[in-house]
């Protein structure tokens, strides 16, 4: 985890992007803190995985850069239990989006905005 990466975190999550392919708005990960991995997230950590995903996408997808989001897991191996979430840039856009705005409005659940 790069720290200077880091646009939004809490006590379990930390939600992370990378520059990603040029085709792309947004590429993030949300990844627990602590390892583990799919099936193993007790009701609480599964609860939160949730509402932060629920959230983190309805936020996406209000940005005007954005057209929708994939979410994807891969890569299970690497000790934490993490999910990618890819935004494709909107129509006649070819910008990113504001990961400031981003971080602020999912810290308006709780976390801390980083970005």
């Amino acid at each position: 985890m790069v720290p200077e990466r880091i646009v939004w975190q809490d006590e379990d999550w930390i939600l992370s992007y990378t520059d990603g392919p040029t085709e792309l708005a947004a590429a993030l990960l949300l990844q627990t803190r602590e390892h583990t991995r799919v099936g193993q997230l007790d009701d609480d950590q599964a609860s939160e995985f949730g509402r932060i995903s629920n959230r983190l996408v309805r936020i996406l997808e209000n940005l005007p850069e954005a057209a929708y989001v994939d979410v994807s897991r891969y890569g299970a191996h690497r000790g934490h239990f993490h999910v990618w979430f890819f935004a494709p840039h909107a129509e006649g856009d070819s910008g990113r989006v504001d990961l400031h705005t981003l971080a602020t409005k999912l810290a308006n659940w709780g976390g801390e905005p980083r970005a």
